[in-house]
């Protein structure tokens, strides 16, 4: 079984297995069938330019090439850097490792993110003080990273309703508000005005 998000509040922990909620779990989906004169399935494939190849599904794909001597470069070599090239720091996964909880938070500390998935949470145990909390309204906040690399560590605010146990996952918005005082911007790419009224009489 896969690895899920393990809490820690006051020296209590409590594990959850997840399942990530998607748009098909919730309304399910519809598929459009493409079949030829006979009934039979019909696949995608690709016409190449010159009308001399037919490209089979799975014969397109990204590959990364070197520039000096265009020799293709495997996905295992690729490295992350930060902005001054240095090579970026690289996180455990949260998964499995108890994360101390943080908590209760206000509703409103989630505004401040952009959640990405949400998981519904399956708790190994029953009468846990966090899930009466969870039940009760509170909300927590733990750390997550789902896979260990280079990445920025999210967080995860669990929660619960009539439906279960969920867990949002996400990262701070990088919004920047403007101070209403602020003056306005100066306009970029107008033409500078000559003076002269247009005459429409001469149109």
């Amino acid at each position: 079984m896969a690895k899920g998000i393990v809490v820690d509040l006051d020296g209590e922990q409590v594990a959850f297995d997840l399942e990530r909620v998607d748009r098909e779990k919730l309304y399910g989906k519809k598929l459009l069938q493409v079949v030829d004169a006979s009934g039979q399935s019909c696949t995608t494939a690709w016409l190449t330019r010159d009308g001399g190849t037919v490209i089979p599904p799975g014969g397109l794909a990204f590959v990364y090439v070197r520039p000096e001597d265009l020799s293709t470069v495997e996905r295992s070599e690729l490295t992350s850097v930060d902005e001054s090239g240095q090579p970026a720091p690289s996180l455990p996964s949260t998964l499995g490792v108890a994360q101390p909880a943080k908590g209760p938070i206000p509703p409103s500390r989630l505004l401040d993110f952009t959640i990405a998935s949400v998981y519904a949470l399956s708790p190994d145990a029953v009468g846990a003080k966090l899930l009466e909390r969870l039940r009760a309204g509170e909300i927590f906040e733990v750390p997550f990273a789902y896979r260990g690399g280079a990445q920025e560590l999210q967080s995860a605010f669990l929660l619960a309703n009539d439906q279960g146990f969920f867990a949002l996952v996400g990262a701070e918005a990088a919004l920047g508000f403007i101070d209403k005082d602020a003056p306005p911007p100066e306009p970029v790419g107008e033409a500078e005005d000559d003076g002269e009224e247009l005459d429409f009489s001469m149109m």
